[in-house]
C-alpha cells in the first residue's frame, strides 16, 4: 500500500508543479521529486528484503520441523 501511495504522490506532485501560477524553479522541483523517487525506491527495497526474510524464515521453520 505505502508503494502505490508514493507512486500517487509522484503523480500528484508532478501535476501540482505544472499547474503552479509562477513557476517554481527547476532545481527545487528537480530536488522534490527525487526525493519522494528515493523514498519510493528504499520502500521497494524494504518490501523485497522483507519477502526474502519471510522466505528465509519459512525455509528454517520447515527444516526444524521435519528433521
Amino acid at each position: 500500500m505505502t508503494i502505490d501511495t508514493l507512486k500517487e504522490i509522484l503523480l500528484q506532485q508532478k501535476e501540482v508543479y505544472q499547474s503552479l501560477p509562477s513557476p517554481l524553479g527547476k532545481n527545487y522541483t528537480v530536488q522534490a521529486q527525487e526525493y519522494v523517487s528515493f523514498q519510493l525506491q528504499m520502500v521497494k527495497s524494504l518490501n523485497l528484503r522483507s519477502k526474502s526474510n519471510y522466505e528465509r524464515l519459512k525455509t528454517e521453520i520447515t527444516l526444524v520441523m521435519n528433521p
